[in-house]
Order: structure tokens, then C-alpha cells, then sequence
């Protein structure tokens, strides 16, 4: 039988952000597994939790290169699932951490999937973390949704006709992954037909973490990977 497996999400960055929960799960836990982005690479979320491990976790850096290839994902996952599944097999309980929560946009359910393929009866944990979106508003005060209020998130945007449509059903709509996203959303912002407030919210809870709600400062700065934007209609 396996031992079991945990998905820890340890928040936007910063390590009080950490759950009680989490804490005491990395700090049982025989592994804690993290993903870096390439060989040498530093893992975001091993900086959030290096203060709360002992000396009794092994720490395990899996490779998830970047790639834009479907094929070389699923061999990147294919290969992090087997090296997890070899230490699972060992008796050894392993906890892969993740920024943010472990079920929002991360790769911890491919992972889980890709395992439960060699053996079903795999014990999965997951402890949820602060998103990004959270820690971005609680920043600056700002509710997500109120009342009846409905609200989006959208990963991907193809162009100004789907933000229309969407902003037709929700009142604020949060865009994810803004530096691929942010040359079409920008050209519908310019457009729209409506009154809004903005909020960016860049490498939230990081050293570096910047917020604007200025559409023309946005656009005349570089968008840095993890940025998000929140824009709620005003009536």
C-alpha cells in the first residue's frame, strides 16, 4: 500500500500566509516535494515553507520545464508522478507544495491523476492555500463580489467579442496569466461601453509585489509573470 499523499498550497508567497493546517503537514511529512521551473532552478514555494521544515523532511526539487509543447508536459509529469510514485512505494509520505491552492490552476491534480493510474487506492490530502486573487484584494480592501454580484475567471482571453460576451453575464472578472492576456484585454478596456474600477496585482505576496488600478500606468509598465486583473463594472 502507498503511504500517503498530500497537496499543500502555501499561499501567494509570503510564509504567514501559511494555514495552521499546512504547517503541521510539511512539518510530518516524510518528503516535501517541490516543482522549480528547470534543472538549478529556485522554487518559489521551498522559499515560503524553508522556515517552518525541520530537519526531519527531505526536500525532492522535480523538474517541471516550461515548455508551450502538450507532448513535453505530459512526459515532464509523467516522469515528476513516477519518481513520486517510487517514494510513495517506499512507505514514504510526501507532500508536494504549490503556490496559491493546490486545486487552482496548479499541476497537483495531474500528478494525482497520472498516480491513481498505477494504483487507485492512493490517500490523497489536500490542504488549500491563499490564491493570489485573495491575497490581492485583501491588499487593497477591495471586495471580489458582493450581493448577487456574479464573478469570472478567465485564463485564457481570445479577443474583445469574448470579454464582451463576458461582461454581459458577470459583474467583475478576474484575468489570470495578464502577460499573455493583457494586448486584448487592453484593446476592450480601451472600447468598452461601460464604467470600471481596476486593480492589477503583480507577484502578490512576494518581495517584489506591485498593485495599480491606473489602465495607462499598467500599460506603459512591463507585466510580469503572476500578474492578475481584477475589473468589476460600476453602475
Amino acid at each position: 500500500m502507498l503511504a500517503k499523499l498530500y497537496g499543500v498550497g502555501v499561499g501567494p508567497g509570503k510564509t504567514e500566509f501559511l494555514t495552521l493546517k499546512a504547517v503541521k503537514t510539511l512539518q510530518q511529512v516524510d518528503y516535501i516535494l517541490t516543482p522549480t521551473a528547470g534543472e538549478n532552478k529556485n522554487s518559489t514555494a521551498l522559499l515560503v515553507v524553508k522556515e517552518i521544515i525541520t530537519e526531519q523532511q527531505q526536500i525532492k526539487l522535480l523538474n517541471f520545464k516550461m515548455s508551450k509543447s502538450v507532448h513535453i508536459q505530459q512526459q515532464v509529469r509523467k516522469k515528476a508522478a513516477a519518481e513520486i510514485y517510487h517514494l510513495l512505494s517506499q512507505g514514504k509520505s510526501c507532500a508536494f507544495i504549490t503556490i496559491g491552492d493546490p486545486l487552482f490552476y496548479s499541476t497537483f491534480n495531474y500528478l494525482v491523476e497520472l498516480i491513481k493510474s498505477r494504483d487507485p487506492e492512493l490517500l490523497v490530502e489536500t490542504i488549500p492555500g491563499i490564491t493570489a486573487i485573495s491575497a490581492c484584494t485583501a491588499a487593497n480592501n477591495l471586495p471580489l463580489a458582493a450581493g448577487k454580484e456574479n464573478t469570472a475567471i478567465l485564463s485564457k482571453v481570445k479577443n474583445k467579442k469574448q470579454l464582451s460576451a463576458v461582461f454581459k453575464l458577470f459583474e467583475t472578472v478576474v484575468i489570470l496569466k495578464l502577460s499573455q492576456n493583457f494586448k486584448q484585454t487592453y484593446q476592450f478596456l480601451s472600447q468598452a461601453e461601460f464604467n470600471y474600477q481596476l486593480l492589477l496585482g503583480s507577484r502578490v505576496g512576494l518581495a517584489e509585489e506591485f498593485f495599480s488600478q491606473n489602465l495607462s500606468e499598467i500599460a506603459a509598465g512591463e507585466i510580469q509573470y503572476l500578474s492578475l486583473l481584477i475589473i468589476k463594472k460600476i453602475s
